[in-house]
Formats: structure tokens, C-alpha cells, sequence
């Protein structure tokens, strides 16, 4: 559980990095924000399908639905720790600037 917080962490910075660059600004909409927790939620299903197929093939453990909700929580739960992070940083940094 906690790796997949961790990596719904990483990967929602990553995204974050990826627009910020593509914009080269610092001003995030909400839009964005909301693309950025979708891209998150997108990888998280898609490595909760390799999971489901590694573990039919090669584990030959059962499906266990409350696992994979349980994993696209904590998923989704780094993602919004990455934005809030994000904003809240760049809101204090842009205040300091605008103040000065």
C-alpha cells in the first residue's frame, strides 16, 4: 500500500514536471489538475492489469477486487498529495514574488 502511495506520488510529480515544462509556467488551471490526476488514475489501471495478468499467470493467485480498489485509493491519494504539494508551493512562491 505504501508503494502504490509512493508511486501515485511520483507519478503525479512527473506529470506536473511534464506540463509545467510544456507550459513554461508556473500558473497550474484546473483543468490540468484534473488531467494530471486522470494520467495517474490511467497508470494506476494499467498496472493494476499487469497485475491481475502476473498474478493469473505466474502466481496463480485469486482476483481480489478490495486489493485492487485499495490500490487505486492509495493511487489516487499520492496524486492529490503531488498536487496540493505543487500548488500550495507555487501559490507561496508567487506570492513572495508578487510581495517583493
Amino acid at each position: 500500500m505504501l508503494m502504490h502511495f509512493l508511486g501515485g506520488l511520483w507519478v503525479g510529480l512527473f506529470f506536473i514536471y511534464v506540463f509545467v515544462r510544456k507550459n513554461l509556467s508556473l500558473d497550474v488551471s484546473k483543468k490540468q489538475i484534473i488531467n494530471i490526476i486522470l494520467q495517474v488514475f490511467l497508470m494506476s489501471v494499467v498496472w493494476e492489469i499487469f497485475e491481475f495478468k502476473v498474478n493469473n499467470i505466474i502466481g496463480q493467485r485469486p482476483f481480489s477486487i478490495l486489493d485492487t480498489t485499495s490500490d487505486l485509493l492509495f493511487d489516487l491519494s499520492g496524486a492529490f498529495l503531488a498536487v496540493s504539494y505543487f500548488v500550495n508551493r507555487t501559490m507561496s512562491t508567487l506570492k513572495s514574488k508578487v510581495q517583493l
